[in-house]
């Protein structure tokens, strides 16, 4: 029998083996467990977590395979490291118990004054930032479908729902890892261990070990050469697809490993070691039905994409065994523990893809023009894709896409002129996390298990945290979750409560027009669910998907529905948008404004209207047909949310936006960011980039100008402290509105750390308190010091600086001191205008900057200051005078070469640009905003300190920037 179809015979007790690691640590599902470890205890109450619930599991099956046989309910209530060393004991509970302390490496000794109250007992999440407390566990552990265990499709879900609320470890800071991620560590350990024994790899369960097998390919490339948005969504999808079907072979059909990470670019597995000294194979060696290798097999997923992506499979070249077999016994003799941890880095950082040569030459057969999505294959063969200018696959995925879109989800939209604003633009948000310090575990060195000020030898052995296995998946489940909780993708179904939906509110409803239709040589219906022109009045175009609805009970007649910003259609007719009422809720002038928008066009949509269909960016409209237009209804429940979600993995995040929207979803992620990432940030840089452009710019240079974007990176090193301040909200310091919500909580106290860099300044807000609002945090809020060891800081402690390669000295936030050097890695903004898509190009970084346009990106912090700008120059100059002062700056920064954004005061630029605005014509501002005052009276300073202030602005091109984003871009009235 070959290899992996032994694995695939044995499924059964595989999966069956797996399932008892998921449920080994069940019990801590329980209000019970949490009461046993709080710090108020009641006298006397005994609870144990291994077999006080275990009865749930008396009529589950016993697992039987190795030539062993144990029961599951055995297995949960054995299953220790105690139990590796016990030779009595069977291979399967021995095994499971070593999986239990490989998985372990985070298992330190926290401190006693981490315990939490047994009513308000928190989860954290990996950076700090904890919620609200826990309750209703037993219920939850009680309601699983124990009588469903082998319905791993079932029970799984199940499972995952009820232990992502449970705790892994009480204790803070080690509340962080939940017990979904903790038992799903141990069950891809135990899977891997029990498969690695069935093909010959079965050592003393205390010398297992494991590897990592990565499939990846560059994912981006894939879907980012699109011109159309169905195109690229259907891509994405395609890519999801052969990843679950990786994932459902190598998880279930030969039950070999565990997908542990996925992003974009691939999927990594957690599969056996196959130590040499204690197995006689290589583990890709390994054959399945007609003696294929392992890499011949996944190979064959792709077989959808055929040549044009080609995955690169990887495995560990040296396996690793997560916490020493000899961790405890190690610790108690004082010598630091030979912990291996997965290179989950080093497999993140290939991503290599390109189409086969002698692929895309078998594709060449016939001469046609290229496709014009793929750009591999010739146009057609069909009649229907050449019309198109597409191959027949991807005209084939197209479809797809959009059917659904009709058929499922009239509620969502992925159409760009329907995300498009009212003055017909949009934008693409780009977000990147840097997690490649993370996912290697030198930055969760930086995070503290003890108080390093009650610590004698103040290193990183005796007060860190460890990088765990369980750790590493932790952060980057957080980095997505955050993504998810911006704006989901097809992943998630909370799309109403997300972040983009309630920034950007709603749109619609929609219309759908029937009519007679008339093809110009011929008599066929237009293309199911492709996109048409219905030329207005007046040369508007109304962009429309034909429906043709032979999936409906309703008479197959079809009917086209807008795809368009109807406010933006009826504004080009010359109709004036109504004004918002004094009074009126957003919400409600929106949903107003909708209504005007459908009565206005449909006062248009009259007669005989000409039907075109695009043919590609820069080509000529062709005329299809015409149709007499018999009735337009407005369609019930089809509005939606004018926003599109592309990516939300661990690191990159994509979603179209109305680009008079962009600015404040940047704000509110902003603010996301400082109040569940802000103990960490000066580590966990964000980095965000907006691409403004008008909606017929083609989807290809926009995805490209974000992907150059996704380059950008800062200096972490050498910020000077210029002030540290400690806030009380209860003393009545000034908290910002956006952390409001967390004033009793971990922003009850807070610091404020003024930090500066070649002229530029960064305000740190930190969260001083853990969520209950009385703790403080002692663990999470540090920050490298430039220098020698502060001696002078209580709480510091020496671990490897990953910036610099050797070690350094980390300091509690609280304890900085004014002119301290600190290492602080700022997140970033970027932005830029498409006005033709060759803009795109100008596009790169040197250095952390752009190249030719220094100022940017901002710090994120500086995205505030662009707002205070624009609120003056519309409140205080009239739109001429804006553009004059502009025009007047920006000509002489051109004529005189001015190259540098760094400000240097009394030169002749600046003192021309100060100069410039003291001439400029400031009125008073308008007294339904601010009392009737100048710019420099309503901020408290003289006339002189506003200009020099201003006057940096200027030599900076701050104001130049704020008159494009909101005067230009935007079109805000002055």
């Amino acid at each position: 029998m070959n290899d992996l179809d032994r694995l695939s015979q044995c499924r059964q007790g595989l999966l069956l083996a797996e399932l008892a690691a998921w449920l080994h640590d069940m019990g801590k599902c329980s209000d019970e467990h949490i009461i046993n470890q709080s710090s108020n205890k009641p006298a006397e109450y005994s609870f144990n977590n291994k077999r006080d619930y275990s009865y749930l599991l008396d009529s589950a099956p016993t697992l039987s395979i190795l030539g062993e046989s144990i029961t599951i309910k055995e297995l949960v209530e054995e299953a220790r490291p105690r139990v590796v060393d016990d030779i009595n004991k069977s291979w399967l509970l021995r095994a499971l118990g070593r999986c239990h302390g490989a998985a372990h490496v985070e298992k330190e000794e926290a401190e006693k004054t981490g315990k939490q109250l047994q009513n308000d007992t928190r989860l954290s999440n990996v950076f700090g930032f904890e919620q609200t407390h826990l309750s209703d566990l037993s219920n939850r552990l009680k309601s699983l479908p124990f009588s469903y265990l082998t319905d791993r499709a079932l029970f799984l879900p199940a499972a995952e729902f009820a232990f992502s609320k449970a705790p892994g470890e009480t204790r803070r800071p080690e509340n962080e890892i939940t017990l979904w991620d903790w038992s799903s560590m141990v069950a891809a350990l135990y899977k891997s261990a029990v498969s690695g024994a069935l093909i010959g790899f079965k050592p003393d369960p205390a010398d297992l070990n494991w590897r990592l097998l990565s499939i990846r390919f560059d994912g981006f490339s894939f879907f980012v050469q699109n011109s159309r948005l169905p195109d690229l969504l259907s891509r994405i999808k395609l890519l999801s697809q052969i990843l679950d079907e990786i994932r459902q072979l190598l998880e279930i059909g030969y039950t070999l490993g565990t997908e542990v990470y996925r992003d974009e670019n691939g999927s990594i597995f957690v599969v056996p070691g196959c130590d040499k000294s204690n197995c006689t194979f290589d583990l890709l060696t390994l054959q399945g039905r007609g003696k294929k290798l392992i890499d011949q097999i996944l190979d064959k997923s792709f077989s959808v994409v055929e040549g044009e992506l080609v995955p690169e499979i990887n495995i560990d070249s040296k396996p690793w065994w997560g916490q020493d077999p000899l961790h405890m016994k190690k610790k108690r003799q004082g010598v630091r523990p030979d912990d291996e941890l997965p290179p989950v880095s080093n497999h993140l950082k290939r991503a290599i893809s390109c189409p086969k040569p002698d692929w895309v030459r078998s594709q060449w057969a016939i001469q046609e023009e290229i496709c014009t999505v793929c750009g591999l294959r010739p146009q057609g063969p069909s009649e229907k894709s050449k019309e198109r200018y597409v191959c027949d696959v991807c005209e084939q995925r197209r479809t797809d896409r959009s059917k659904e879109w009709a058929t499922e989800k009239l509620n969502t939209t992925i159409w760009i002129d329907e995300v498009a604003d009212i003055n017909g633009r949009l934008a693409l948000i780009v977000g990147n996390f840097d997690l490649s310090k993370w996912l290697s575990g030198d930055l969760v060195l930086t995070l503290t298990v003890s108080n390093p000020a009650n610590a004698q030898n103040k290193t990183a052995d005796q007060v860190s945290k460890n990088p765990s296995f369980a750790r590493l998946r932790r952060i980057w489940e957080t980095t997505q979750g955050f993504w998810l909780d911006v704006y989901p993708t097809d992943k998630a179904e909370n799309i109403q409560e997300s972040l983009v939906n309630e920034t950007v509110g709603m749109a619609g409803a929609r219309l759908e027009i029937r009519g007679t239709i008339r093809q110009r040589n011929g008599t066929y219906t237009p293309g199911p669910y492709h996109a048409y022109d219905l030329v207005l009045p007046k040369g508007i175009k109304l962009s429309v998907s034909w429906d043709p609805e032979t999936d409906r009970s309703t008479e197959p007649k079809g009917r086209f529905i807008s795809i368009d910003n109807l406010i933006y259609l009826v504004s080009l007719a010359g109709d004036k948008a109504p004004p918002r009422d004094k009074d009126e809720r957003e919400e409600d002038y929106s949903m107003r404004l909708h209504r005007w928008a459908v009565e206005g066009l449909k006062e248009l949509i009259q007669g005989t209207l000409t039907i075109e269909e695009a043919t590609g960016y820069g080509g000529k409209a062709k005329e299809w047909g015409e149709i007499e237009v018999d009735c337009i209804n407005i369609i019930p429940n089809s509005q939606y949310t004018p926003a599109i979600p592309i990516l939300a993995e661990p690191r990159t995040f994509m979603a179209l936006v109305p680009a008079d929207k962009a600015l404040k979803t940047v704000e509110e992620i902003k603010a996301k960011y400082e109040r569940e990432m802000g103990k960490v940030r000066n580590r966990l840089p964000l980095h965000l980039c907006i691409v403004y452009a008008h909606r017929r710019t083609p989807l290809r240079a926009i995805l490209d100008a974000g992907r150059r974007m996704l380059k950008q990176s800062a200096r972490p090193d050498g910020w000077k402290v210029v002030c540290a301040a400690r806030k009380l909200a209860d003393r009545g310091d000034t908290l910002p509105e956006r952390f409001s919500a967390d004033r009793a909580g971990q922003f009850k106290e807070w610091l404020e750390i003024l930090l500066e860099r070649d002229g530029r300044k960064a305000n740190w807000l930190v969260p001083a308190m853990m969520g209950d609002g009385q703790t403080l945090d002692q663990w999470y809020p540090y920050v490298f010091i430039n220098g020698s060891e502060p001696v002078d800081r209580d709480r510091r402690f020496k671990a490897p600086n990953p910036w610099t390669g050797s070690d350094g000295w980390l300091v509690h936030v609280a304890d900085l001191k004014t002119d301290d050097l600190v290492y602080f890695n700022p997140a970033t903004l970027d932005f830029q205008w498409l006005d033709s898509a060759g803009r795109r190009f100008e596009i790169s970084y040197d250095g952390g900057q752009r190249r030719n346009l220094s100022r940017r990106p901002y710090l994120l912090e500086e995205l505030e200051t662009l707002e205070h700008i624009w609120k003056t120059l519309k409140d205080h100059l009239s739109k001429n005078q804006i553009y004059i002062l502009r025009d007047l700056i920006e000509a002489k920064r051109e004529d005189w070469k001015v190259k540098t954004a760094n400000p240097v005061r009394e030169d002749v630029f600046w003192r021309f640009c100060r100069n410039a605005l003291a001439n400029a014509q400031w009125t008073k501002g308008k007294k339904d905003r601010r009392e009737d005052r100048l710019p420099w009276e309503s901020e408290e300073k003289d006339r002189k300190d506003w200009l020099d202030q201003w006057a940096d602005y200027a030599v900076r091109g701050w104001i130049t920037d704020a008159i494009e984003i909101y005067l230009q871009i935007m079109k805000e009235e002055v």
